[in-house]
Order: structure tokens, then C-alpha cells, then sequence
């Protein structure tokens, strides 16, 4: 009976020290893994037309491009914001 309740706890013990607070961060290393190896994978399948770089200020112009950043920046800042109020896309 002792050594039944002994493998219980133990198994409980390593259960909680692999899985408790350090899952999220080896499920991103594995999906940033794979991410990873598929963004290689598309890459390598692309034409070269599509693989050429663009400078966007050259593209546009340095104001527009000034402009499409700040932008984007204050989208990410409102979402940002928005999430702390809501907490939808929180991990914990």
C-alpha cells in the first residue's frame, strides 16, 4: 500500500515539474521548429521573381512608407491594448 501511494506522488511529482509552468515554452520551440522548416520548405519551391528583395522607401517613397509603418505600429499598439482589457489571446 506504501509503495502504491510512493509511485503516485512520485509520478504526480514529474508530471508537475516537466508540464507546470515550462509547456508553453517547449510547445513555441516546437512549433517555431516547424515553422522554421516549412518556411525553408515554401522558400525553396518559390520562382526567383519572387524572391526579389524590395526597398520599400525606393518603391514609394520615404513619407508614404513613414506613413504604412507608424501605421502598423499603432494597429499592434490597439490590439496590444485591447488584449489587456480582454485577455483573449493571453497563454495564462
Amino acid at each position: 500500500m506504501a509503495e502504491s501511494s510512493f509511485e503516485e506522488g512520485g509520478m504526480k511529482h514529474l508530471f508537475s515539474t516537466i508540464f507546470r509552468k515550462t509547456w508553453p515554452m517547449r510547445v513555441g520551440g516546437i512549433l517555431l521548429g516547424v515553422g522554421n522548416i516549412c518556411l525553408f520548405i515554401v522558400l525553396k519551391a518559390l520562382s526567383p521573381g519572387m524572391k526579389q528583395k524590395v526597398f520599400l522607401s525606393g518603391e514609394i517613397g520615404c513619407g508614404p512608407a513613414i506613413i504604412i509603418f507608424l501605421v502598423v505600429i499603432l494597429l499592434w499598439y490597439l490590439f496590444v491594448k485591447w488584449n489587456e482589457r480582454t485577455g483573449k489571446f493571453s497563454a495564462i
